[in-house]
């Protein structure tokens, strides 16, 4: 027999298939492919720590913390920079997606939305962020996300985050 054994190589094809369809924004199946690994991961949680490299020391690795091979980006960074629809990052968060995880260039989910002009991923995922996550330079050129979106001329995305900015000073008085 070449190759891996099936039943060793799913979790990696599951992950790849739930990034595929959170960067086309396709809701129904990520919903569906998330259910699926959870169900499978009681299962064997063995056999999806080998073959994926999750973040920290989980008892029971989650989808929504596996990392692409190459870049490190969770299925929340494919989400969030497709902007196909809010609610699929909204549902990815309420599943448990970490916001303030960063890939291999230590750029997190809300940086990817700002620079792609992602609005509603903005609006979902600023809130979720801590004050230091919206000032902290990230990526290669060292840009925070405010800066990201305007460097991109998302204009709104970029007031957008400003205003949020101020009502966080404002409500620390």
């Amino acid at each position: 027999m070449d190759g891996p054994e099936p039943e060793k190589k799913w979790p990696l094809q599951h992950f790849g298939r739930c990034f595929r369809a959170c960067e086309e924004g396709d809701n129904r199946l990520v919903q569906r492919l998330v259910r699926e690994w959870n169900e499978a991961q009681e299962a064997d949680a063995d056999a999806l720590n080998e073959d994926l490299e999750i973040q920290g020391a989980v008892k029971r690795p989650s989808l929504l913390e596996a990392r692409h091979p190459t870049t490190h980006e969770t299925v929340l960074h494919a989400a969030a920079r497709s902007g196909k629809t809010a609610a699929l990052v909204r549902f990815l968060l309420q599943c448990g997606a970490d916001p303030s995880a960063n890939d291999r260039w230590h750029v997190s989910a809300l940086w990817f939305a700002c620079a792609s002009g992602r609005f509603g991923n903005v609006t979902v995922l600023a809130p979720k962020a801590s004050s230091a996550e919206l000032r902290r330079p990230q990526g290669p050129k060292g840009l925070t996300p405010m800066q990201a979106a305007q460097a991109h001329r998302h204009l709104e995305v970029a007031d957008w985050l400003k205003a949020e900015m101020l009502r966080r000073l404002k409500n620390k008085r």
